[in-house]
């Protein structure tokens, strides 16, 4: 088995809120889910005063947002970024383009930063870590840079949550039908021998029945 470092175990783990966009408007509703209930990639329209039925959770960076040629159309995505530091520092890495684009406006506020989109075919260097032995036996965490691919966003029901959500309730379904079938089948074994019993317990049990 290949290697766990700490950046893959990051990147496997991606964790998404309902709120934040899981695909486009028209993705959520083609798949049956509810664009009240889960983010998607368009403006929000969650007041209160609307129908249920017409709210949309959307996307909180939406107007913020830069992809002018895709927002609404066919987000989200991954995108990958560079992070200057005053001083020469530099960071790079990727995430969810609602993530990045909080980003970009939090940085974009401090004059000791300056953030870049990088192309979406673009590798970035992402700090990592992973145990060595050293010559006592004991181990010790070393740091590294992993050039790293951007991944494709996942798309509706490949993030795990999501996964999970959709197993557990088949898993419910099938206990409920197994159930209800042995209600049916309890109940169907039911004989007037044995509602008699039920309602005249002292007869049931001196033998007699009237």
């Amino acid at each position: 088995m290949a290697e766990i470092t700490k950046t893959e175990t990051t990147k496997i783990n991606q964790v998404i809120l309902d709120s934040d966009p899981q695909g486009t408007l028209e993705q959520l509703r083609l798949v049956g889910m509810n664009p009240g209930a889960y983010g998607s990639c368009a403006p929000k329209r969650d007041q209160y005063s609307l129908p249920a039925e017409e709210r949309v959770k959307g996307c909180g960076e939406f107007h913020h947002c830069t992809l002018e040629k895709i927002k609404g159309i066919s987000g989200p995505i991954n995108l990958p970024y560079r992070l200057y530091k005053k001083g020469g520092k530099v960071r790079e890495g990727w995430g969810p383009c609602f993530a990045v684009m909080r980003m970009l406006g939090q940085y974009n506020k401090n004059p000791d930063y300056v953030m870049e989109l990088l192309p979406l075919n673009a590798k970035v260097g992402v700090p990592g870590s992973k145990p060595v032995k050293r010559a006592d036996g004991t181990e010790i965490w070393e740091d590294f840079i992993e050039d790293q691919a951007v991944p494709p966003f996942p798309k509706i029901g490949e993030r795990g949550h999501l996964l999970m959500e959709k197993q557990a309730d088949k898993v419910r379904q099938e206990i409920l039908a197994r159930r209800n079938q042995s209600f049916i089948e309890q109940s169907m074994g039911i004989t007037p021998e044995d509602v008699e019993k039920a309602q005249n317990p002292e007869s049931s049990r001196t033998g007699k029945t009237g």
